[in-house]
C-alpha cells in the first residue's frame, strides 16, 4: 500500500488544509486496504453499500486516533483546521464513491451523522498507553460496528478479525505517516492554516 507523507517539492510551504487533505487520502487508502485484507482472509464484504460502510467505520476509528495524536502537538486553531480539512476530504471522497456506486443521492448527510455518532462513542474510551497502538475498547467498538454491517454475509469471527488483526494493522499503517504529516503541520505558518 502506498501512503503519502512527503512532497515532490519539499521547499514549498504547505497549509494545514493541504496536510488534512493528504491525511484524508492516506486514511482512505488504509481503510480500503483493510477491507481488501479482510476479503483476502475469506470474509465477505462485497456489496458496494457494505464495502463503503465498512470503509467508513475504519475512517472513523482512525480519525479519533489522529485527533488524540494531534491534541498535544498542535495549537487548538491548527488542530481544528487540520481535523476539519481531514473530515471534508473524507466526506467528499465518500460522496464521490457512493455516487459512482449508486448514482445521485444525498450521501453526505448519513455519513456525517454516522461520523459524529462514532466519534462520540470513541471519545468515551481511554486511549492506549502507547500512542502507536489502539485501545482495546476502541478496537471492540470498531469490531462490533463492522460485524453489524457484514454479519449477514459471514459465519462469525468478523469481530475477532477486526480486533486482533485489521484494527491493529490500520493503526500500524497510520503511524507510518501520521508523525511526518503532523511534523509538517507544526511548521506551518499560522497565516496559511485556514480551511476554505
Amino acid at each position: 500500500m502506498r501512503l503519502k507523507s512527503g512532497w515532490f517539492n519539499k521547499d514549498k510551504p504547505r497549509s494545514i488544509a493541504e496536510l488534512g487533505d493528504v491525511m484524508g487520502f492516506n486514511l482512505w487508502s488504509i481503510a480500503v486496504n483493510r477491507v481488501k485484507h479482510m476479503e483476502g482472509q475469506g470474509f465477505k464484504v462485497n456489496l458496494p453499500a457494505q464495502t463503503l460502510a465498512v470503509i467508513g467505520e475504519y475512517l472513523f476509528f482512525l480519525m479519533q486516533k489522529i485527533d488524540r495524536y494531534v491534541y498535544s502537538r498542535l495549537p487548538q486553531e491548527q488542530r481544528n483546521a487540520f481535523i476539519q480539512s481531514l473530515a471534508k476530504k473524507l466526506i467528499n471522497t465518500m460522496v464521490e464513491n457512493q455516487f459512482d456506486a449508486h448514482g445521485a443521492g444525498d450521501y453526505a448527510t448519513p455519513f456525517i451523522v454516522r461520523m459524529n455518532e462514532a466519534l462520540g462513542a470513541y471519545a468515551r474510551f481511554d486511549d492506549a498507553r502507547d500512542e502507536s497502538e489502539a485501545s482495546y475498547p476502541s478496537l471492540v467498538y470498531l469490531g462490533d460496528s463492522i460485524e453489524n454491517l457484514v454479519k449477514d454475509l459471514n459465519q462469525g469471527w468478523v469481530k475477532e478479525q477486526v480486533i486482533e488483526i485489521e484494527g491493529l494493522g490500520a493503526v500500524e499503517s497510520l503511524m507510518r505517516v501520521l508523525p511526518r504529516i503532523v511534523e509538517s503541520a507544526e511548521n506551518v505558518d499560522n497565516n496559511q492554516d485556514s480551511v476554505e
